[in-house]
Protein backbone atom coordinates (compact mmCIF):
# COMPACT_ATOMS: atom_id res chain seq x y z
CA UNK A 1 0.00 0.00 0.00
CA UNK A 2 2.83 2.40 0.87
CA UNK A 3 4.47 1.94 -2.55
CA UNK A 4 1.14 2.49 -4.32
CA UNK A 5 0.41 5.69 -2.39
CA UNK A 6 3.90 7.06 -3.07
CA UNK A 7 3.17 6.56 -6.78
CA UNK A 8 -0.16 8.39 -6.48
CA UNK A 9 -2.25 5.23 -6.73
CA UNK A 10 -4.84 4.35 -4.07
CA UNK A 11 -7.08 1.40 -3.23
CA UNK A 12 -10.27 1.66 -1.17
CA UNK A 13 -12.77 -1.04 -0.18
CA UNK A 14 -14.80 -2.15 2.86
CA UNK A 15 -12.38 -4.92 3.83
CA UNK A 16 -9.46 -2.58 4.53
CA UNK A 17 -8.28 -1.45 7.96
CA UNK A 18 -10.28 1.66 8.93
CA UNK A 19 -7.15 3.73 9.48
CA UNK A 20 -5.87 2.82 5.99
CA UNK A 21 -9.21 3.75 4.43
CA UNK A 22 -9.12 7.11 6.21
CA UNK A 23 -5.53 7.68 5.02
CA UNK A 24 -6.57 7.05 1.40
CA UNK A 25 -9.61 9.35 1.75
CA UNK A 26 -7.55 12.21 3.18
CA UNK A 27 -4.81 11.88 0.54
CA UNK A 28 -7.43 11.76 -2.23
CA UNK A 29 -9.21 14.84 -0.90
CA UNK A 30 -5.88 16.70 -0.94
CA UNK A 31 -5.23 15.75 -4.56
CA UNK A 32 -2.25 13.53 -3.77
CA UNK A 33 -3.85 10.41 -5.27
CA UNK A 34 -4.24 10.58 -9.04
CA UNK A 35 -5.77 7.14 -9.64
CA UNK A 36 -8.06 5.46 -7.13
CA UNK A 37 -9.44 1.93 -7.45
CA UNK A 38 -12.60 1.93 -5.36
CA UNK A 39 -15.79 -0.03 -4.75
CA UNK A 40 -19.22 1.41 -4.05
CA UNK A 41 -18.09 1.85 -0.42
CA UNK A 42 -16.13 4.94 -1.50
CA UNK A 43 -18.04 6.04 -4.57
CA UNK A 44 -21.48 5.90 -2.92
CA UNK A 45 -20.78 7.30 0.52
CA UNK A 46 -18.02 9.93 0.46
CA UNK A 47 -18.39 13.36 -1.10
CA UNK A 48 -15.14 13.41 -3.08
CA UNK A 49 -15.42 14.32 -6.77
CA UNK A 50 -12.97 13.33 -9.50
CA UNK A 51 -12.35 14.56 -13.03
CA UNK A 52 -12.94 11.12 -14.57
CA UNK A 53 -14.89 8.07 -13.41
CA UNK A 54 -14.17 4.76 -15.16
CA UNK A 55 -16.23 1.58 -14.83
CA UNK A 56 -14.24 -1.57 -15.56
CA UNK A 57 -17.48 -3.55 -15.22
CA UNK A 58 -21.11 -2.66 -14.77
CA UNK A 59 -21.61 -5.63 -12.46
CA UNK A 60 -20.87 -6.29 -8.81
CA UNK A 61 -21.17 -9.25 -6.50
CA UNK A 62 -24.24 -9.41 -4.28
CA UNK A 63 -24.54 -10.92 -0.79
CA UNK A 64 -24.71 -14.41 -2.30
CA UNK A 65 -21.49 -13.89 -4.26
CA UNK A 66 -23.29 -13.75 -7.61
CA UNK A 67 -22.61 -11.07 -10.23
CA UNK A 68 -25.51 -8.73 -10.88
CA UNK A 69 -25.95 -5.51 -12.81
CA UNK A 70 -25.59 -2.24 -10.89
CA UNK A 71 -28.93 -0.63 -10.25
CA UNK A 72 -29.70 2.81 -11.61
CA UNK A 73 -29.17 4.71 -8.34
CA UNK A 74 -25.75 3.11 -7.79
CA UNK A 75 -24.58 3.91 -11.30
CA UNK A 76 -25.82 7.50 -11.29
CA UNK A 77 -24.35 8.19 -7.85
CA UNK A 78 -20.93 6.87 -8.86
CA UNK A 79 -20.96 8.46 -12.32
CA UNK A 80 -22.04 11.70 -10.67
CA UNK A 81 -18.61 11.92 -9.02
CA UNK A 82 -17.18 12.98 -12.39
CA UNK A 83 -16.51 16.73 -12.58
CA UNK A 84 -15.05 18.87 -9.80
CA UNK A 85 -16.92 22.08 -9.08
CA UNK A 86 -14.76 25.10 -9.83
CA UNK A 87 -12.06 23.01 -11.56
CA UNK A 88 -13.63 21.10 -14.47
CA UNK A 89 -15.95 22.32 -17.22
CA UNK A 90 -17.30 18.81 -17.56
CA UNK A 91 -16.94 15.38 -16.00
CA UNK A 92 -15.92 12.33 -17.99
CA UNK A 93 -17.47 8.89 -17.46
CA UNK A 94 -15.91 5.87 -19.18
CA UNK A 95 -17.45 2.40 -19.38
CA UNK A 96 -14.84 -0.16 -20.42
CA UNK A 97 -16.01 -2.99 -22.67
CA UNK A 98 -13.94 -6.12 -22.14
CA UNK A 99 -13.90 -8.19 -25.38
CA UNK A 100 -13.35 -11.37 -23.35
CA UNK A 101 -16.35 -10.70 -21.13
CA UNK A 102 -19.14 -13.17 -21.92
CA UNK A 103 -21.80 -10.77 -20.74
CA UNK A 104 -22.23 -7.10 -21.51
CA UNK A 105 -25.58 -5.41 -20.79
CA UNK A 106 -27.83 -5.12 -23.83
CA UNK A 107 -29.55 -1.89 -24.83
CA UNK A 108 -32.61 -2.53 -22.66
CA UNK A 109 -30.46 -3.05 -19.55
CA UNK A 110 -28.31 -0.01 -20.36
CA UNK A 111 -31.41 2.13 -20.85
CA UNK A 112 -32.74 1.10 -17.44
CA UNK A 113 -29.29 1.73 -15.94
CA UNK A 114 -28.99 5.23 -17.39
CA UNK A 115 -32.60 6.38 -17.26
CA UNK A 116 -34.21 4.14 -14.66
CA UNK A 117 -35.60 5.29 -11.36
CA UNK A 118 -33.64 4.93 -8.16
CA UNK A 119 -34.42 2.24 -5.63
CA UNK A 120 -37.50 2.86 -3.54
CA UNK A 121 -37.05 3.10 0.19
CA UNK A 122 -37.79 -0.24 1.82
CA UNK A 123 -38.61 -0.61 5.47
CA UNK A 124 -36.31 -2.84 7.50
CA UNK A 125 -38.60 -2.64 10.51
CA UNK A 126 -39.04 -5.91 12.36
CA UNK A 127 -40.18 -6.92 15.80
CA UNK A 128 -37.17 -8.09 17.83
CA UNK A 129 -37.05 -9.68 21.27
CA UNK A 130 -35.03 -6.76 22.61
CA UNK A 131 -37.63 -4.28 21.31
CA UNK A 132 -40.48 -6.22 22.91
CA UNK A 133 -38.72 -6.35 26.28
CA UNK A 134 -37.99 -2.62 26.23
CA UNK A 135 -41.56 -1.71 25.26
CA UNK A 136 -43.10 -4.02 27.87
CA UNK A 137 -41.09 -2.16 30.51
CA UNK A 138 -42.12 1.26 29.19
CA UNK A 139 -45.29 2.88 30.47
CA UNK A 140 -45.38 5.70 27.93
CA UNK A 141 -44.87 3.78 24.67
CA UNK A 142 -47.24 1.12 23.36
CA UNK A 143 -46.10 -1.62 20.98
CA UNK A 144 -49.22 -1.11 18.83
CA UNK A 145 -48.38 2.58 18.36
CA UNK A 146 -44.80 1.69 17.41
CA UNK A 147 -46.04 -0.73 14.75
CA UNK A 148 -48.71 1.68 13.49
CA UNK A 149 -46.37 4.66 13.09
CA UNK A 150 -43.43 2.70 11.68
CA UNK A 151 -42.28 3.34 8.14
CA UNK A 152 -42.97 -0.33 7.52
CA UNK A 153 -46.66 0.16 8.27
CA UNK A 154 -46.72 3.32 6.14
CA UNK A 155 -45.18 1.36 3.27
CA UNK A 156 -47.72 -1.42 3.87
CA UNK A 157 -50.62 1.04 3.62
CA UNK A 158 -49.25 2.42 0.33
CA UNK A 159 -48.74 -1.11 -0.95
CA UNK A 160 -52.30 -2.03 0.00
CA UNK A 161 -53.70 0.98 -1.87
CA UNK A 162 -51.59 0.07 -4.90
CA UNK A 163 -52.67 -3.58 -4.66
CA UNK A 164 -56.35 -2.58 -4.51
CA UNK A 165 -55.87 -0.38 -7.57
CA UNK A 166 -54.22 -3.26 -9.42
CA UNK A 167 -56.99 -5.60 -8.28
CA UNK A 168 -59.63 -3.30 -9.78
CA UNK A 169 -57.65 -2.88 -13.03
CA UNK A 170 -57.21 -6.64 -13.44
CA UNK A 171 -60.87 -7.31 -12.73
CA UNK A 172 -61.82 -4.68 -15.34
CA UNK A 173 -59.42 -6.21 -17.90
CA UNK A 174 -60.90 -9.66 -17.40
CA UNK A 175 -64.49 -8.37 -17.61
CA UNK A 176 -63.72 -6.33 -20.73
CA UNK A 177 -61.84 -9.11 -22.53
CA UNK A 178 -65.10 -10.20 -24.21
CA UNK A 179 -65.24 -12.37 -27.30
CA UNK A 180 -63.86 -11.35 -30.69
CA UNK A 181 -66.47 -10.88 -33.39
CA UNK A 182 -65.70 -13.93 -35.52
CA UNK A 183 -67.40 -17.12 -36.72
CA UNK A 184 -65.42 -19.55 -34.52
CA UNK A 185 -67.62 -21.94 -32.58
CA UNK A 186 -67.00 -22.47 -28.85
CA UNK A 187 -64.51 -19.61 -28.60
CA UNK A 188 -64.22 -20.08 -24.81
CA UNK A 189 -63.23 -23.71 -25.33
CA UNK A 190 -60.61 -22.63 -27.88
CA UNK A 191 -59.16 -20.08 -25.44
CA UNK A 192 -58.92 -22.71 -22.67
CA UNK A 193 -57.24 -25.16 -25.06
CA UNK A 194 -54.66 -22.52 -25.99
CA UNK A 195 -53.89 -22.00 -22.30
CA UNK A 196 -53.48 -25.77 -21.86
CA UNK A 197 -51.29 -25.90 -24.97
CA UNK A 198 -48.86 -23.37 -23.46
CA UNK A 199 -48.72 -25.33 -20.19
CA UNK A 200 -47.74 -28.48 -22.11
CA UNK A 201 -45.05 -26.50 -23.95
CA UNK A 202 -43.54 -25.25 -20.69
CA UNK A 203 -43.58 -28.72 -19.14
CA UNK A 204 -41.85 -30.22 -22.20
CA UNK A 205 -39.19 -27.48 -22.27
CA UNK A 206 -38.53 -27.87 -18.53
CA UNK A 207 -38.12 -31.61 -18.99
CA UNK A 208 -35.41 -31.02 -21.60
CA UNK A 209 -33.62 -28.01 -20.09
CA UNK A 210 -30.26 -29.77 -20.44
CA UNK A 211 -30.76 -29.60 -24.23
CA UNK A 212 -31.75 -25.93 -24.26
CA UNK A 213 -28.35 -24.25 -24.66
CA UNK A 214 -27.01 -21.26 -26.63
CA UNK A 215 -26.74 -22.16 -30.31
CA UNK A 216 -29.57 -24.70 -30.22
CA UNK A 217 -32.20 -24.59 -32.97
CA UNK A 218 -35.78 -24.25 -31.74
CA UNK A 219 -39.27 -23.87 -33.13
CA UNK A 220 -41.53 -21.32 -31.44
CA UNK A 221 -45.25 -20.86 -31.12
CA UNK A 222 -45.54 -17.07 -31.19
CA UNK A 223 -48.64 -15.35 -32.57
CA UNK A 224 -50.31 -18.78 -32.91
CA UNK A 225 -47.83 -20.04 -35.51
CA UNK A 226 -45.93 -23.36 -35.23
CA UNK A 227 -43.54 -22.59 -38.07
CA UNK A 228 -41.29 -19.91 -36.60
CA UNK A 229 -37.82 -21.41 -36.25
CA UNK A 230 -35.07 -19.72 -34.29
CA UNK A 231 -31.79 -20.09 -32.48
CA UNK A 232 -31.12 -19.76 -28.74
CA UNK A 233 -28.68 -16.93 -27.96
CA UNK A 234 -28.80 -17.03 -24.16
CA UNK A 235 -30.84 -18.20 -21.15
CA UNK A 236 -31.71 -15.64 -18.50
CA UNK A 237 -32.95 -16.55 -15.04
CA UNK A 238 -35.06 -13.81 -13.48
CA UNK A 239 -35.05 -13.01 -9.75
CA UNK A 240 -38.50 -14.57 -9.55
CA UNK A 241 -37.00 -17.87 -10.78
CA UNK A 242 -38.66 -17.67 -14.22
CA UNK A 243 -36.37 -18.62 -17.10
CA UNK A 244 -36.51 -16.52 -20.27
CA UNK A 245 -34.94 -17.58 -23.55
CA UNK A 246 -33.22 -14.84 -25.53
CA UNK A 247 -33.52 -16.03 -29.12
CA UNK A 248 -33.38 -14.90 -32.73
CA UNK A 249 -36.66 -15.89 -34.40
CA UNK A 250 -37.38 -16.13 -38.14
CA UNK A 251 -40.92 -15.46 -39.44
CA UNK A 252 -42.19 -16.08 -43.00
CA UNK A 253 -43.65 -12.55 -42.86
CA UNK A 254 -43.59 -9.78 -40.30
CA UNK A 255 -46.15 -10.62 -37.59
CA UNK A 256 -48.85 -8.21 -36.54
CA UNK A 257 -48.08 -7.55 -32.86
CA UNK A 258 -50.71 -5.39 -31.27
CA UNK A 259 -50.24 -7.18 -27.95
CA UNK A 260 -46.96 -7.16 -26.04
CA UNK A 261 -48.07 -9.57 -23.36
CA UNK A 262 -46.33 -12.59 -24.86
CA UNK A 263 -42.72 -11.33 -24.82
CA UNK A 264 -40.46 -8.46 -23.89
CA UNK A 265 -39.67 -5.68 -26.36
CA UNK A 266 -37.36 -6.81 -29.15
CA UNK A 267 -33.86 -5.40 -29.35
CA UNK A 268 -32.94 -6.10 -33.00
CA UNK A 269 -35.25 -6.83 -35.94
CA UNK A 270 -35.51 -6.37 -39.70
CA UNK A 271 -36.32 -7.86 -43.11
CA UNK A 272 -34.12 -10.28 -45.05
CA UNK A 273 -33.65 -10.47 -48.82
CA UNK A 274 -35.48 -13.83 -48.75
CA UNK A 275 -38.61 -11.99 -47.64
CA UNK A 276 -38.39 -13.39 -44.12
CA UNK A 277 -38.51 -11.23 -41.03
CA UNK A 278 -36.18 -11.72 -38.03
CA UNK A 279 -36.41 -10.53 -34.48
CA UNK A 280 -34.34 -10.96 -31.30
CA UNK A 281 -36.58 -11.27 -28.28
CA UNK A 282 -36.97 -12.82 -24.87
CA UNK A 283 -39.67 -15.46 -24.66
CA UNK A 284 -40.98 -17.76 -21.97
CA UNK A 285 -40.54 -21.53 -22.10
CA UNK A 286 -44.25 -21.91 -22.90
CA UNK A 287 -43.64 -20.52 -26.41
CA UNK A 288 -41.07 -23.17 -27.37
CA UNK A 289 -42.72 -25.79 -29.57
CA UNK A 290 -39.72 -27.98 -30.45
CA UNK A 291 -36.00 -28.31 -29.70
CA UNK A 292 -33.74 -29.61 -32.47
CA UNK A 293 -30.50 -31.58 -32.41
CA UNK A 294 -28.50 -29.12 -34.47
CA UNK A 295 -26.55 -26.22 -32.92
CA UNK A 296 -24.50 -23.34 -34.26
CA UNK A 297 -21.06 -23.50 -32.64
CA UNK A 298 -19.93 -20.03 -33.71
CA UNK A 299 -19.89 -16.89 -31.55
CA UNK A 300 -23.48 -15.94 -30.74
CA UNK A 301 -22.84 -12.60 -29.01
CA UNK A 302 -25.16 -9.98 -30.52
CA UNK A 303 -24.34 -6.36 -29.73
CA UNK A 304 -25.28 -4.65 -32.98
CA UNK A 305 -27.93 -4.76 -35.69
CA UNK A 306 -25.38 -6.03 -38.24
CA UNK A 307 -24.44 -8.99 -36.00
CA UNK A 308 -28.13 -9.87 -35.60
CA UNK A 309 -28.74 -9.63 -39.34
CA UNK A 310 -25.70 -11.78 -40.17
CA UNK A 311 -26.88 -14.49 -37.77
CA UNK A 312 -30.41 -14.34 -39.22
CA UNK A 313 -29.07 -14.74 -42.76
CA UNK A 314 -26.90 -17.71 -41.73
CA UNK A 315 -29.89 -19.33 -40.03
CA UNK A 316 -32.17 -18.72 -43.02
CA UNK A 317 -29.57 -20.09 -45.48
CA UNK A 318 -28.95 -23.21 -43.42
CA UNK A 319 -32.66 -23.98 -42.97
CA UNK A 320 -33.32 -23.53 -46.70
CA UNK A 321 -30.71 -26.18 -47.55
CA UNK A 322 -30.96 -28.62 -44.64
CA UNK A 323 -33.51 -30.48 -42.61
CA UNK A 324 -33.08 -30.56 -38.84
CA UNK A 325 -34.26 -33.38 -36.59
CA UNK A 326 -35.81 -33.04 -33.17
CA UNK A 327 -34.03 -34.12 -30.00
CA UNK A 328 -34.88 -37.45 -28.43
CA UNK A 329 -38.00 -36.98 -26.30
CA UNK A 330 -38.09 -38.38 -22.76
CA UNK A 331 -40.78 -40.88 -21.78
CA UNK A 332 -42.26 -38.37 -19.35
CA UNK A 333 -42.74 -35.78 -22.11
CA UNK A 334 -44.28 -38.22 -24.60
CA UNK A 335 -47.71 -37.96 -22.97
CA UNK A 336 -47.64 -34.16 -22.98
CA UNK A 337 -46.70 -34.10 -26.68
CA UNK A 338 -49.55 -36.50 -27.50
CA UNK A 339 -52.05 -34.29 -25.64
CA UNK A 340 -50.63 -31.17 -27.30
CA UNK A 341 -51.02 -32.77 -30.74
CA UNK A 342 -54.63 -33.63 -29.91
CA UNK A 343 -55.30 -29.97 -29.18
CA UNK A 344 -53.79 -28.88 -32.52
CA UNK A 345 -55.90 -31.55 -34.27
CA UNK A 346 -59.04 -30.13 -32.62
CA UNK A 347 -58.07 -26.66 -33.86
CA UNK A 348 -57.69 -27.98 -37.42
CA UNK A 349 -61.01 -29.84 -37.34
CA UNK A 350 -62.91 -26.85 -35.95
CA UNK A 351 -61.42 -24.52 -38.55
CA UNK A 352 -60.02 -22.25 -35.84
CA UNK A 353 -56.61 -22.09 -37.56
CA UNK A 354 -58.30 -20.57 -40.63
CA UNK A 355 -59.95 -17.84 -38.57
CA UNK A 356 -58.62 -14.37 -39.60
CA UNK A 357 -58.50 -13.53 -35.89
CA UNK A 358 -56.55 -16.65 -34.88
CA UNK A 359 -53.43 -14.77 -33.72
CA UNK A 360 -55.64 -12.44 -31.65
CA UNK A 361 -57.33 -15.46 -30.04
CA UNK A 362 -53.94 -16.85 -29.21
CA UNK A 363 -52.54 -13.68 -27.70
CA UNK A 364 -55.74 -12.82 -25.84
CA UNK A 365 -55.82 -16.23 -24.16
CA UNK A 366 -52.27 -15.65 -22.92
CA UNK A 367 -53.16 -12.14 -21.74
CA UNK A 368 -56.15 -13.48 -19.80
CA UNK A 369 -54.05 -16.26 -18.27
CA UNK A 370 -51.44 -13.77 -17.08
CA UNK A 371 -54.12 -11.40 -15.74
CA UNK A 372 -55.76 -14.24 -13.80
CA UNK A 373 -52.42 -15.27 -12.30
CA UNK A 374 -51.68 -11.65 -11.34
CA UNK A 375 -55.14 -11.25 -9.79
CA UNK A 376 -54.67 -14.40 -7.69
CA UNK A 377 -51.31 -13.07 -6.48
CA UNK A 378 -52.80 -9.68 -5.58
CA UNK A 379 -55.69 -11.27 -3.70
CA UNK A 380 -53.26 -13.49 -1.80
CA UNK A 381 -51.21 -10.47 -0.69
CA UNK A 382 -54.35 -8.55 0.34
CA UNK A 383 -55.57 -11.46 2.43
CA UNK A 384 -52.41 -11.76 4.50
CA UNK A 385 -51.71 -8.03 5.02
CA UNK A 386 -52.35 -6.25 8.34
CA UNK A 387 -51.67 -9.38 10.40
CA UNK A 388 -47.96 -9.96 9.86
CA UNK A 389 -46.49 -7.59 12.46
CA UNK A 390 -49.10 -8.42 15.10
CA UNK A 391 -48.83 -12.15 14.53
CA UNK A 392 -45.03 -11.99 14.80
CA UNK A 393 -45.36 -10.00 18.03
CA UNK A 394 -47.81 -12.49 19.55
CA UNK A 395 -45.66 -15.49 18.58
CA UNK A 396 -42.55 -13.98 20.17
CA UNK A 397 -44.49 -13.11 23.33
CA UNK A 398 -45.49 -16.76 23.53
CA UNK A 399 -41.83 -17.85 23.34
CA UNK A 400 -40.78 -15.31 26.01
CA UNK A 401 -43.44 -16.71 28.36
CA UNK A 402 -42.37 -20.31 27.74
CA UNK A 403 -38.74 -19.49 28.60
CA UNK A 404 -39.72 -17.41 31.65
CA UNK A 405 -38.53 -14.08 30.33
CA UNK A 406 -41.95 -12.59 31.14
CA UNK A 407 -44.89 -13.76 33.23
CA UNK A 408 -48.50 -14.31 32.17
CA UNK A 409 -49.22 -10.60 32.71
CA UNK A 410 -46.32 -9.66 30.40
CA UNK A 411 -44.21 -8.28 33.24
CA UNK A 412 -40.45 -8.73 32.96
CA UNK A 413 -38.85 -11.48 35.03
CA UNK A 414 -35.11 -11.57 35.82
CA UNK A 415 -34.27 -13.24 32.49
CA UNK A 416 -36.22 -10.57 30.62
CA UNK A 417 -34.41 -7.76 32.43
CA UNK A 418 -31.05 -9.30 31.53
CA UNK A 419 -31.98 -9.88 27.88
CA UNK A 420 -33.19 -6.26 27.64
CA UNK A 421 -29.59 -5.10 28.22
CA UNK A 422 -28.27 -6.99 25.16
CA UNK A 423 -28.92 -5.13 21.93
CA UNK A 424 -27.99 -7.57 19.17
CA UNK A 425 -27.16 -11.07 18.06
CA UNK A 426 -28.88 -14.14 19.45
CA UNK A 427 -30.37 -12.41 22.52
CA UNK A 428 -32.44 -15.37 23.73
CA UNK A 429 -29.66 -17.91 23.28
CA UNK A 430 -27.01 -15.68 24.89
CA UNK A 431 -29.26 -15.03 27.89
CA UNK A 432 -29.93 -18.75 28.28
CA UNK A 433 -26.17 -19.44 28.27
CA UNK A 434 -25.54 -16.70 30.85
CA UNK A 435 -28.09 -18.24 33.23
CA UNK A 436 -26.79 -21.75 32.62
CA UNK A 437 -23.59 -20.85 34.50
CA UNK A 438 -21.47 -22.62 31.89
CA UNK A 439 -19.68 -19.39 30.87
CA UNK A 440 -18.47 -18.43 34.37
CA UNK A 441 -15.62 -20.96 34.49
CA UNK A 442 -14.08 -20.08 31.14
CA UNK A 443 -10.89 -18.12 30.60
CA UNK A 444 -11.36 -14.61 29.11
CA UNK A 445 -10.25 -15.72 25.62
CA UNK A 446 -12.60 -18.74 25.73
CA UNK A 447 -15.49 -16.60 26.98
CA UNK A 448 -14.97 -14.03 24.22
CA UNK A 449 -14.75 -16.80 21.61
CA UNK A 450 -18.16 -18.15 22.66
CA UNK A 451 -19.72 -14.67 22.76
CA UNK A 452 -18.45 -13.96 19.23
CA UNK A 453 -20.42 -16.92 17.82
CA UNK A 454 -23.62 -15.41 19.18
CA UNK A 455 -23.28 -11.72 18.29
CA UNK A 456 -21.45 -11.59 14.95
CA UNK A 457 -24.14 -11.72 12.28
CA UNK A 458 -21.93 -11.63 9.17
CA UNK A 459 -21.98 -15.00 7.40
CA UNK A 460 -18.25 -15.64 7.22
CA UNK A 461 -16.21 -18.83 7.17
CA UNK A 462 -19.15 -21.20 7.43
CA UNK A 463 -18.53 -24.07 9.78
CA UNK A 464 -20.37 -25.89 12.53
CA UNK A 465 -17.63 -25.64 15.13
CA UNK A 466 -13.97 -24.96 15.85
CA UNK A 467 -11.52 -26.49 18.34
CA UNK A 468 -9.68 -24.05 20.64
CA UNK A 469 -9.40 -25.63 24.09
CA UNK A 470 -10.93 -28.46 26.12
CA UNK A 471 -13.24 -26.18 28.14
CA UNK A 472 -14.20 -24.21 25.05
CA UNK A 473 -15.12 -27.41 23.19
CA UNK A 474 -17.30 -28.56 26.08
CA UNK A 475 -19.24 -25.29 26.24
CA UNK A 476 -19.47 -25.19 22.45
CA UNK A 477 -21.27 -28.55 22.40
CA UNK A 478 -23.72 -27.30 25.05
CA UNK A 479 -24.25 -24.11 23.01
CA UNK A 480 -25.01 -26.06 19.82
CA UNK A 481 -27.51 -28.26 21.66
CA UNK A 482 -29.20 -25.27 23.27
CA UNK A 483 -29.37 -23.51 19.89
CA UNK A 484 -31.19 -26.54 18.48
CA UNK A 485 -33.69 -26.44 21.37
CA UNK A 486 -34.37 -22.69 21.06
CA UNK A 487 -34.77 -22.98 17.29
CA UNK A 488 -37.34 -25.76 17.73
CA UNK A 489 -39.21 -23.69 20.33
CA UNK A 490 -39.38 -20.78 17.87
CA UNK A 491 -40.84 -23.10 15.25
CA UNK A 492 -43.37 -24.47 17.76
CA UNK A 493 -44.44 -20.92 18.68
CA UNK A 494 -44.84 -19.90 15.05
CA UNK A 495 -41.92 -17.45 15.03
CA UNK A 496 -40.64 -16.88 11.50
CA UNK A 497 -37.06 -18.17 11.28
CA UNK A 498 -34.80 -18.77 8.29
CA UNK A 499 -32.45 -21.68 7.71
CA UNK A 500 -31.72 -24.07 10.56
CA UNK A 501 -30.37 -23.90 14.12
CA UNK A 502 -26.86 -24.02 12.64
CA UNK A 503 -27.45 -20.58 11.14
CA UNK A 504 -27.88 -19.11 14.63
CA UNK A 505 -24.16 -19.55 15.33
CA UNK A 506 -21.18 -18.16 13.43
CA UNK A 507 -17.81 -19.63 14.40
CA UNK A 508 -15.77 -17.90 11.70
CA UNK A 509 -14.18 -15.25 13.94
CA UNK A 510 -13.87 -17.33 17.13
CA UNK A 511 -10.23 -18.43 16.53
CA UNK A 512 -9.28 -14.88 15.54
CA UNK A 513 -10.76 -13.25 18.63
CA UNK A 514 -9.50 -16.08 20.88
CA UNK A 515 -5.91 -15.47 19.78
CA UNK A 516 -6.32 -11.70 19.83
CA UNK A 517 -7.36 -11.76 23.49
CA UNK A 518 -4.36 -14.01 24.19
CA UNK A 519 -2.15 -11.14 23.04
CA UNK A 520 -1.21 -12.28 19.54
CA UNK A 521 -0.39 -9.64 16.91
CA UNK A 522 -2.93 -8.47 14.32
CA UNK A 523 -0.86 -9.89 11.45
CA UNK A 524 -0.87 -13.28 13.23
CA UNK A 525 -4.66 -13.42 13.74
CA UNK A 526 -5.31 -12.09 10.21
CA UNK A 527 -3.43 -15.09 8.81
CA UNK A 528 -5.84 -17.46 10.60
CA UNK A 529 -8.69 -16.62 8.24
CA UNK A 530 -9.51 -15.48 4.72
CA UNK A 531 -11.74 -12.71 6.11
CA UNK A 532 -10.75 -9.16 5.16
CA UNK A 533 -9.03 -7.06 7.82
CA UNK A 534 -11.92 -4.60 7.90
CA UNK A 535 -14.40 -7.38 8.70
CA UNK A 536 -12.12 -8.68 11.47
CA UNK A 537 -11.98 -5.24 13.09
CA UNK A 538 -15.74 -4.72 12.85
CA UNK A 539 -16.28 -8.14 14.43
CA UNK A 540 -13.89 -7.54 17.34
CA UNK A 541 -15.33 -4.06 18.01
CA UNK A 542 -18.83 -5.56 17.97
CA UNK A 543 -17.81 -8.17 20.57
CA UNK A 544 -16.23 -5.49 22.78
CA UNK A 545 -19.50 -3.51 22.68
CA UNK A 546 -21.52 -6.58 23.65
CA UNK A 547 -19.10 -7.26 26.54
CA UNK A 548 -20.09 -3.88 27.99
CA UNK A 549 -23.76 -4.87 27.78
CA UNK A 550 -23.10 -8.29 29.35
CA UNK A 551 -21.27 -6.52 32.21
CA UNK A 552 -24.40 -4.44 32.86
CA UNK A 553 -26.51 -7.60 32.68
CA UNK A 554 -24.19 -9.29 35.19
CA UNK A 555 -24.97 -6.48 37.61
CA UNK A 556 -28.70 -7.23 37.31
CA UNK A 557 -27.99 -10.94 37.86
CA UNK A 558 -25.81 -10.17 40.85
CA UNK A 559 -23.01 -12.23 39.31
CA UNK A 560 -19.74 -10.58 40.37
CA UNK A 561 -17.56 -13.22 38.75
CA UNK A 562 -19.20 -12.72 35.36
CA UNK A 563 -18.83 -8.96 35.68
CA UNK A 564 -15.13 -9.34 36.52
CA UNK A 565 -14.72 -11.68 33.53
CA UNK A 566 -16.17 -9.04 31.18
CA UNK A 567 -13.90 -6.32 32.60
CA UNK A 568 -10.79 -8.48 32.17
CA UNK A 569 -11.80 -9.49 28.61
CA UNK A 570 -12.40 -5.84 27.68
CA UNK A 571 -8.94 -4.86 28.92
CA UNK A 572 -7.35 -7.57 26.79
CA UNK A 573 -9.40 -6.93 23.66
CA UNK A 574 -8.99 -3.12 23.54
CA UNK A 575 -5.49 -2.65 22.19
CA UNK A 576 -3.27 -1.84 19.22
CA UNK A 577 -4.41 -1.05 15.68
CA UNK A 578 -8.00 -2.23 16.11
CA UNK A 579 -8.85 0.54 18.57
CA UNK A 580 -6.67 3.26 17.01
CA UNK A 581 -8.58 6.59 17.13
CA UNK A 582 -9.97 7.93 13.86
CA UNK A 583 -7.74 10.33 11.93
CA UNK A 584 -10.75 12.58 11.42
CA UNK A 585 -11.11 13.39 15.13
CA UNK A 586 -7.45 13.76 16.07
Amino acid sequence: MKLFLQAGIGVHHAGMLPILKETVEILFSQGLIKVLFATTTFAMGVNMPARTVAFLKLKKRDNKGELSLLDSSEYLQMAGRAGRRGKDDKGIVIVYVDPSDNYFPDMNDLRVLLEGKGKQLESKFKITYNMILHLLQSESVNILNVMHFSFGQYATILELLDMKRKQKELENKLSESGSINCKCENIEGIMKNIEQLLIFNRNIANEHMQELKPGKFISTMLHGSKNSKGIVIDLEKQRSGIILVYALILYPVKPNKESKEFAMTAKFDGDLESGEYYECERIGLEYIDKIYNYSFKQDLIIRSLSQARNLAERLSTYLSKNKVAEIKISKKATGWISQRNDIWTSFEKSGALNCPYWSEHFERSQTNRENKASLEKVNSVLNKHNIEFMQDYQNKLKLLRMLNFIDNKDCLLIKGKVAREISGGQVILLTEMLFSGKLRDLEPEEFVGIVSTLVIEEKIDKGLSVTLSEKYDEVQKILCQRAKEVFQLELDCGVYVQGSHQDMLHFGLAPVIYNWVQGKSFSYVADLTTIHEGSIIRGIMRVEYILREIKNAAGIMGDGKLKEMCTLAQDKIKRDIIFTPSLYIQ
